[in-house]
């Protein structure tokens, strides 16, 4: 049997504790063959089985599974059960794996099945270890689409990136300061945006400012506004990109590459929440948004060096793909999909080649 670790990269399932391991739920009446299948996924799943069809979609939900084997072949007197109860628990949960086994080979009878929601279709002979393979890249498929789609496009599901969604998920609905750090192309604004998708400010402004992009002597007036004849050529009042983020989100990019005095005012505005325009007499309004500034090269960038000020500030790190490995195979096949799609080519493609 194939060494768990090469197969996920999470170490032997007998080193994790048998509550965690992921529920599969099996439904047919064929004994020999259901004590088979439990056999090869055992060390990897928490295997429940059911012959019969009766409130399976009751069954699975209140056992909180992750995949259901479904045998569909007629049982009863209901000619097509098996696809009816494929179809209630794909409507049931969107999320769910579902992997239908009959004993016919008939291409039909396949159809039906991927027509009512199943994932991937085995017909007999079927064999347990290409059923377990299958069964485990659909499920990691399926866990990453879910992050994606939670997580603004962010790809993995490597112990790494795992801490960044928890990270994300604790800061995301707070009026702390998240500053994001990371080598260039690692995702952090991608970062930046999945913080504000789950916050309740996802639909307020948000405000991304390239610093490196703008010229020097134009930052602190687009930073923080200016009153009118503030400098030549200052006709008019204008707010800066921190006031109009108000609210909402403000994103810095490049942060590092501000002044040292530049920096050390902005640092001022994010612990005080009031900014001044520039020839202003006083502060003008007070912010009341998040701010998020991802930084490339982050030894430049002076933090808050007492207590007081970085216990309202978080800190993110992004590694990059070399220090995160295991990401890479959902990286790859992200990369496939999105690949296939824009050329409309078939997205299993690359499976047959």
């Amino acid at each position: 049997m194939p060494n768990l670790h090469r197969l996920t990269g999470t170490g032997h399932a007998g080193a994790l504790p048998k509550e965690t391991l992921p529920v599969v739920c099996m439904l047919t009446a064929d004994e020999d063959f259901q004590g088979e299948i439990e056999a090869e996924l055992a060390p990897w799943y928490r295997v429940r089985h059911r012959n019969h069809y009766g409130d399976a979609a009751i069954w699975v939900r209140e056992e909180r599974a992750q995949a259901v084997l479904a045998d569909i072949d007629t049982q009863g007197d209901e000619a097509h059960a098996g696809v009816r109860v494929l179809r209630e628990l794909r409507i049931l949960e969107r999320g769910l794996v579902l992997i239908s086994l009959s004993r016919s080979r008939a291409r039909a009878v396949e159809k039906q099945a991927v027509d009512a929601g199943s994932d991937a279709h085995f017909h007999s002979p079927i064999d347990p270890s290409e059923l377990r393979l299958v069964l485990k890249t659909t499920l990691e498929d399926r866990i990453e689409e879910m992050e994606r789609s939670k997580f603004q496009d962010l790809v993995g599901a490597s112990e790494a990136m795992r801490r960044v969604y928890d990270a994300i998920s604790q800061v995301a609905d707070s009026r702390i300061n998240v500053i994001v750090r990371g080598e260039s192309g690692t995702g952090k604004e991608l970062v930046a945006r999945a913080i504000v998708a789950l916050s309740s400010r996802r639909k307020k402004p948000f405000i991304s400012l390239n610093c490196a992009a703008l010229p020097e002597n134009l930052i602190e007036s687009e930073l923080f506004g200016h009153e009118r004849g503030a400098f030549t050529g200052a006709s008019d009042t204008k707010p800066g990109q921190i006031e109009l983020a108000d609210t909402g989100t403000l994103f810095l990019d490049e942060i590092a590459t501000l002044t040292l005095p530049l920096q050390t005012k902005l640092l001022r505005v994010l612990e005080d929440r009031q900014v001044q325009r520039l020839a202003a007499g006083k502060a003008a309004r007070s912010t009341s948004g998040s701010s998020v500034p991802p930084t490339s090269r982050w030894k430049n960038w002076r933090a808050p060096a007492n207590s007081a000020k970085t216990s309202t500030t978080a800190f993110m790190w992004c590694r990059s793909t070399c220090r995160r490995y295991a990401s890479v195979p959902g990286i790859s096949r992200c990369l496939r999909t999105t690949f296939c799609v824009s050329t409309s080519w078939p997205t299993d493609w690359s499976r047959s080649a």
